[in-house]
C-alpha cells in the first residue's frame, strides 16, 4: 500500500513538471505580453516621475546616420538614411522572469495596428526642423522591453531636414554643417527629460557580429566621431561612402539647451542640437572650373605678344578668352545658392573676367607694327634693377618705341 501511494506521487509530479511550457513557448510569451501590455496601460500617459520631482524620466535617443543621399544647397535641405534610437525606463513593464520561464526580454512592434503592442507609451520626439512630418519620416520600428522595465524602441527613416548651411565660403573646399534640432513636444523636462546616449569609449573594443552570432573574439575599435548623438562611422560595405559629393566629415557636435516657453515659464524644456559636418569631394570642381579659369586667363595675357596692328585677330582672341570665362562662371553658379554672400570662388571668377577685360582693351593704348608686349621691357627691366635714373629710363623708353 505504502509503494502504491509512493508511485502514485512520483506521477503526479512528473505530471506537473511535463504539464510546465517549456521557456520562451509561444504561451509563455503570450501570458507576459498580456500581463505588461494590459488595457491599464495608457498609450497617452507616460511613466511615474521618480519621487524627488528634480526632473522628470530620462529618455535617451541616438541617431545612427548611415549614408547622406542629397544636399540641395539652393533650397538648404539635407537628406540621409538614419535609425532612430531611444532608451527609458518604465516601472510598468516590470516582471519577474521566474514567473514566465526565464523570459528576460520580449518585444513589441507599437505603431503598427496592432491593439495591444499600441497600448505602450512612446516619447513624443519631434524633430523641429524636418521638412515633412515624423510620422512619415520614420517607419513603425521594435521595441525590446527588458524585465527591469527598460525599453529600447529603434525605427528606421529618411531624414529630409532644413539646414542653414555654414562654411560655404570655401567652396568647393569647403566643410559644411548642418544642425539637427530634436526635442520633446507634449512633456516638459518636469516630466521627462531628454538627453544623448553616453559618449562611447574610444579606447573600448566593441564586439562584431558574424552573421546572427556576436565574434567573442573581435577586437573592433570605435572609429573616430562616434558621438553619443549620432554614429557615423559605416560600419559595412554598403553604408560606405563611393562615387559621392559629399560624405559625413569624421566630427559631430552635440549640444543641448534649455528654454522656456510662455505658456508655462516655469516648465524648461530641453532641446539637442546634432550638428553634422559635411565634406565635399573637390577634385571635380577643380579640374572642371578651377584649372581652366586660370589657365584661359593666363592665354589672354597671349594679345601683348601678338602684332598691334592685327586688331581684329586680337579682338577676337581677347572675346573667345573672355566668353570662355564667363561660361566657366555659369556652370560654377549652378552648384552654387542664389544668395547676397560671396563665395571664394565668384572672387575667383570675378577676378578672372577683369583680367581678360583688361587684357582685350589694352589694344586702343598701342600703335605700331611691333609686338604689344614690348613696353613690358622697360618697365620689368626698371623693376628688376631699381637703380636706375629716371632719366636713363626714359631714354630707354623713347629708344623702345622708336
Amino acid at each position: 500500500m505504502v509503494w502504491r501511494t509512493l508511485a502514485v506521487a512520483m506521477l503526479l509530479v512528473v505530471g506537473s513538471v511535463g504539464a510546465r511550457p517549456p521557456p520562451h513557448s509561444a504561451s509563455t510569451v503570450k501570458a507576459l505580453r498580456q500581463r505588461i501590455l494590459s488595457s491599464e496601460m495608457d498609450q497617452s500617459v507616460p511613466p511615474s516621475v521618480p519621487i524627488d520631482g528634480q526632473q522628470g524620466n530620462q529618455v535617451w535617443v541616438q541617431f545612427r546616420v548611415f549614408k547622406v543621399l542629397g544636399v540641395d544647397l539652393q533650397s538648404g535641405r539635407l537628406r540621409f538614411k538614419a535609425w532612430r534610437r531611444t532608451r527609458w525606463f518604465d516601472d510598468r513593464l516590470k516582471w519577474d522572469p521566474e514567473e514566465f520561464g526565464g523570459i528576460k526580454t520580449t518585444i513589441v512592434y507599437p505603431g503598427q495596428g496592432k491593439d495591444l503592442d499600441d497600448n505602450l507609451w512612446l516619447p513624443d520626439i519631434v524633430t523641429y526642423n524636418s521638412a515633412q512630418l515624423d510620422r512619415v519620416t520614420y517607419e513603425a520600428g521594435a521595441a525590446w522591453i527588458r524585465y527591469d522595465g527598460r525599453v529600447h524602441h529603434s525605427v528606421a527613416g529618411l531624414v529630409d531636414i532644413t539646414c542653414r548651411y555654414s562654411g560655404l565660403v570655401n567652396f568647393p573646399r569647403d566643410e559644411l554643417t548642418c544642425p539637427m534640432e530634436v526635442a520633446m513636444w507634449s512633456t516638459s523636462d518636469l516630466i521627462t527629460t531628454l538627453t544623448f546616449f553616453d559618449d562611447p569609449n574610444s579606447t573600448e573594443p566593441t564586439r562584431a557580429f558574424v552573421g546572427d552570432v556576436v565574434d567573442p573574439d573581435s577586437t573592433r575599435q570605435l572609429s573616430l566621431g562616434d558621438r553619443g548623438c549620432a554614429v557615423i562611422s559605416p560600419q559595412s560595405a554598403a553604408t560606405a561612402p563611393s562615387y559621392q559629393e559629399f560624405q559625413l566629415a569624421p566630427r559631430v557636435d552635440c549640444l543641448k539647451y534649455t528654454r522656456l516657453y510662455p505658456c508655462c515659464a516655469d516648465e524648461p524644456w530641453t532641446q539637442l542640437w546634432i550638428v553634422f559636418h559635411i565634406q565635399r569631394s573637390s577634385t571635380y570642381y577643380g579640374l572642371l572650373i578651377e584649372f581652366p579659369s586660370i589657365a584661359i586667363t593666363l592665354l589672354s595675357f597671349g594679345q601683348f605678344w601678338m602684332d598691334a596692328s592685327a586688331i581684329g585677330a586680337r579682338l577676337g582672341f581677347g572675346a573667345t578668352m573672355f566668353l570662355t570665362s564667363y561660361v566657366l562662371l555659369s556652370v560654377s553658379s549652378d552648384s552654387l545658392p542664389r544668395c547676397g554672400e560671396l563665395l571664394w570662388i565668384n572672387y575667383l571668377n570675378v577676378l578672372n573676367l577683369v583680367f581678360c577685360v583688361i587684357a582685350s582693351g589694352h589694344h586702343s593704348n598701342l600703335h605700331g607694327t611691333h609686338r604689344s608686349a614690348d613696353w613690358l621691357i622697360p618697365c620689368s627691366h626698371r623693376a628688376l634693377s631699381g637703380t636706375r635714373s629716371d632719366r636713363h629710363y626714359g631714354a630707354s623708353l623713347l629708344w623702345e618705341r622708336k
